[in-house]
């Protein structure tokens, strides 16, 4: 009986572990897409920008000097159109432009007027 009992309990709890909604990855509750599933409907700050294309602006523009970005949504809107003319040429990141890809999408997020969510 103890055997029955263990197993309707693990199988029970398996199932309910399934069925149930993992939190989100944000603090606004906003799920992070991952880079294959990134479109240019769902493009936003939050879900894409931040994480994965300003990831790699902090390095040089985490304050010091020149044109400096403190990674917040409010900042980069202010340079926007600086950001997205730097991106756009392929001067930045500098010696590792971005994939014409990424490129396409930020254009598309600035086109939709830049969502932070």
């Amino acid at each position: 009986m103890k055997y029955f009992f263990s197993i309707f309990i693990t199988s029970t709890l398996l199932f309910i572990s399934c069925y149930t909604k993992l939190p989100t990855n944000s603090s606004s509750g906003n799920q992070t897409v991952s880079k294959d599933k990134v479109t240019a409907e769902n493009i936003s700050f939050n879900n894409y920008i931040k994480t994965n294309v300003l990831s790699q602006c902090t390095g040089c523009h985490g304050g010091s000097g020149g044109v400096s970005y403190d990674g917040t949504y409010a900042d980069l809107i202010k340079k926007i159109s600086h950001f997205n003319e730097e991106i756009q040429k392929e001067s930045m990141p500098q010696g590792s432009p971005l994939p014409q890809s990424e490129r396409i999408l930020i254009q598309a997020w600035v086109n939709k007027g830049a969502p932070e969510n």
